[in-house]
């Protein structure tokens, strides 16, 4: 009897690793399409802070 509960329980085991895989993933698919955007958007502000200041010297 203990065999078959332990036969079950790495069974549901699994199916809960593979749903703990699929929800991780889902959850970084977002942040990996944002991070470029984000870094984008601040190199943009940088560069447009700097060009400000130099104008600001003329």
């Amino acid at each position: 009897m203990k065999k078959n509960r332990k036969k079950g329980s790495s069974r549901f085991e699994w199916l809960f690793d593979i749903v703990s895989w699929m929800i991780e993933l889902l959850l970084w698919i977002p942040q990996l399409l944002m991070v470029p955007l984000r870094l984008l958007f601040w190199m943009l502000r940088g560069v447009r802070k700097v060009i400000g200041h130099l104008f600001d010297g003329i």
